[in-house]
């Protein structure tokens, strides 16, 4: 009889002990998947994060090209307003 209740003892602890592992298990899992999604939206963070960073260093560089060529064009103009300037001058004295 003590043997019995001996048996039956253990079988219910052990029944207790395969239910919290389960539960753990199935813990494991949920974390698992969780950590799955989280690792799936970093990634994707950074992925637009370096598309963003390509399209900024874009702009940037066509920002210096235009830059450049409205000075160049200014500079163009400017030499171009100064050769009229000193011509003028030129033909002033000329008549004079």
């Amino acid at each position: 009889m003590i043997l019995l209740l001996l048996i039956w003892i253990e079988l219910a602890f052990n029944d207790g002990l395969c239910v919290k592992v389960e539960s753990l298990r199935q813990r494991c899992e949920l974390q698992e998947l969780e950590l799955e999604k989280s690792t799936k939206k970093a990634q994707e963070a950074m992925a637009l994060a370096a598309e963003e960073s390509a399209k900024t260093k874009a702009a940037k560089e066509v920002i210096k090209s235009l830059t450049a060529q409205v000075i160049f064009k200014r500079f163009t103009m400017f030499c171009l307003w100064s050769m009229l300037l000193k011509l003028s001058l030129v033909i002033v004295q000329q008549k004079v």
